[in-house]
């Protein structure tokens, strides 16, 4: 599901700008994240492009209960309960809230656009869309502001929001993201 030379194109875009984060918590699984996007990895399906920019930041691979911030001036520290508390909040899910969305062949203002079967519409910028395969895309789940994929031993989060109910959005826009929502977009093939 993970398209290994986007990860690592990602990587590296996150550590000209605010940086990445990675946490390995028990050796099993390797989380990888910035603001935008989150990757969970387990140990074996870690792509070896991402491993070799883990390793020429950190110079070593990261053992279990490893945590760090990689910038381009460097590796900073990052304590392990920070580590921890960022991963529960990107990767907690309340499976009476999920809601299961299809990719809409549509975008709007630069969003890629989903929709449920109640023809809801969430939104998300695409910072980090690359990093999964154009096939595991198409369908994903929705729960409290998180488009996730999901498959084998892979996750990929991303923020997205539900622009109808966002009050940060412009009111010029409201009313196209009311429309969306009142028609089916149909999916992507």
């Amino acid at each position: 599901m993970i398209e290994a030379k986007n990860l690592a194109k990602a990587m590296k875009s996150a550590a000209k700008g605010a940086g990445f984060r990675i946490y390995n918590p028990d050796g099993e699984t390797l989380y990888i994240w910035t603001g935008q996007w989150c990757v969970a990895l387990r140990e074996n399906k870690v792509p070896r492009l991402a491993l070799a920019q883990i390793v020429e930041a950190t110079g070593e691979l990261p053992k279990p209960g490893f945590c760090g911030i990689v910038r381009e001036e460097g590796l900073q520290t990052l304590l392990p309960e920070t580590a921890e508390e960022e991963v529960k909040l990107l990767t907690a899910t309340n499976a009476s809230r999920e809601t299961h969305v299809q990719l809409a062949p549509i975008r709007y203002r630069g969003m890629i656009v989903y929709q449920s079967a109640k023809l809801e519409v969430f939104a998300t910028n695409g910072a980090g869309i690359s990093i999964a395969e154009r096939s595991a895309v198409k369908n994903a789940t929705v729960d409290g502001g998180k488009l996730i994929f999901t498959d084998a031993g892979e996750c990929l989060i991303l923020i997205c929001s539900r622009p109808v109910e966002d009050p940060g959005r412009p009111a010029e826009e409201l009313p196209v993201w009311a429309a969306l929502e009142s028609c089916e977009l149909g999916a992507v093939e």
